[in-house]
C-alpha cells in the first residue's frame, strides 16, 4: 500500500510539473508574440529632371537614388508604402513597392495630418513615406523623431528619416529615431 501512495505521489508531482511547463510555454508565446516593432523610413523623392517645371521626373541621379532606396530596403519587410501623388515621388517608391509586391497608396501633401494618423493608428507594418523637402521633417517630427536636420535644402536628395517604435500588446513601450544618409551623396 506505501509503494501504491509513494508512486501517485510522484506521478501526481510529474503531472503538475508538466501542466505548468505548459502553462510557462504558452506564457511566453504570448508574450513573444505581443511584442512587435514597427520601422517607419521617411525619404524625398530623388534627383528631379530640370527640363519640366510642373511635374518632373526623376533624373537619371534620381533614378539611380531609387535603386539605392531599393537596396537599402532589401530585407527590411516593407509592408505599406506611402507616396504623394506627383511623378517623381512615385518613381522613387515605384522599386521598392515591386520588390516589396506591394501596392503604393498616395497621400496629399497639404493634408499631412491623415497621413500621420494612418502612420500612428497602424503599429505592425514596417512603412517606406516618399515625400518632399517640406513635407518629411514634419512628417518625422510628427510621428515622434527628433529632427537635427531643421531644413531640407533644395539640392538635397540624401536624407533617411527612421523611426523605430516597439509595442507590447499594442502598448508603445518605446520609440528611437535617426537620420541617415543613403546612396549617393548630395552635392
Amino acid at each position: 500500500m506505501k509503494l501504491f501512495l509513494y508512486f501517485s505521489h510522484d506521478h501526481a508531482r510529474r503531472k503538475i510539473i508538466k501542466n505548468l511547463s505548459l502553462v510557462y510555454f504558452v506564457i511566453t508565446i504570448s508574450i513573444v508574440c505581443s511584442c512587435s516593432v514597427k520601422n517607419l523610413y521617411i525619404v524625398r523623392h530623388g534627383e528631379k529632371s530640370i527640363d519640366c517645371t510642373c511635374d518632373p521626373p526623376l533624373s537619371k541621379e534620381g533614378v539611380d537614388r531609387s535603386a539605392a532606396l531599393n537596396n537599402f530596403m532589401d530585407g527590411k519587410r516593407i509592408t505599406k508604402i506611402y507616396s504623394t501623388n506627383t511623378h517623381r515621388t512615385i518613381q522613387t517608391a515605384i522599386p521598392v513597392s515591386h520588390a516589396a509586391g506591394e501596392g503604393i497608396f498616395i497621400y496629399d501633401a497639404t493634408n499631412l495630418n491623415s497621413l500621420i494618423n494612418n502612420l500612428k493608428a497602424d503599429r505592425r507594418d514596417n512603412v517606406l513615406v516618399v515625400g518632399h523637402s517640406n513635407t518629411i521633417i514634419e512628417t518625422f517630427t510628427a510621428l515622434g523623431g527628433v529632427d537635427h536636420l531643421h531644413i531640407i535644402d533644395e539640392n538635397d536628395f540624401d536624407n533617411m528619416l527612421i523611426i523605430r517604435k516597439k509595442f507590447f500588446f499594442g502598448i508603445e513601450l518605446s520609440h528611437s529615431s535617426e537620420e541617415i544618409i543613403y546612396g549617393a551623396s548630395s552635392p
